[in-house]
């Protein structure tokens, strides 16, 4: 401990400019973002993780303040609560790496997103999620259900169906704005 305390009065004592540098490069050079930064070494170090756990299995990925990325005891990555062994392109993927899935449930292809950063596309499924219905997931080019609170069909926004009626002025079974802006659309952003 008290050559850890020590090892922090070095870096400070160095300047800021050589505290970013430490900061930003990673004890182990880890990757910023991807699927490598899904098994930060530094991570795994510090908290003795056992990588024994198979693809198909639950897990929780673990950080640690001193290193950059996550650390999970999967034998290959974690992503969306359970161990994979590789990123996805396609939801074909999913269903090579893992079956098929019960009627109701379908795999997806998605973006694993953490505080605003890419970790890469995992396989993720997703429950009674009508494809093309408001806020369920979809891939770049698919087709969205009409739009319930809009005019012609909802888009394809990041991965998921969207209403041309930002969520904020969605009130009911209306889009605020224009010339309904009274009851509960007051106060609304579309209403200010």
């Amino acid at each position: 401990m008290a050559h850890y305390g020590t090892q922090r009065l070095v870096v400070a004592a160095l300047g800021a400019a050589a505290f970013v540098v430490i900061g930003c490069s990673g004890e182990d050079g880890a990757p910023k973002s991807g699927p490598g930064a899904l098994q930060s070494q530094c991570v795994i170090n510090q908290l003795n993780l056992d990588r024994n756990i198979p693809d198909r299995s639950l897990c929780d990925n673990f950080g640690y303040s001193d290193c950059f990325g996550f650390g999970s005891e999967c034998i290959n990555y974690c992503a969306f609560g359970f161990c994979q062994p590789a990123e996805c392109a396609t939801p074909d993927d999913c269903i090579a790496a893992f079956g098929e899935l019960p009627i109701g449930v379908k795999w997806i292809c998605h973006e694993y997103i953490v505080s605003n950063k890419s970790y890469g596309s995992w396989c993720e499924f997703v429950e009674d999620c009508p494809e093309g219905s408001v806020n369920c997931p979809c891939l770049p080019g698919d087709l969205c259900g009409p739009d319930p609170w809009g005019t012609g069909n909802m888009s394809c926004v990041a991965g998921t169906c969207e209403s041309s009626c930002p969520s904020a002025c969605i009130q009911g079974s209306v889009c605020c704005g224009g010339s309904l802006c009274a009851g509960n659309c007051i106060g609304t952003p579309c209403c200010s």
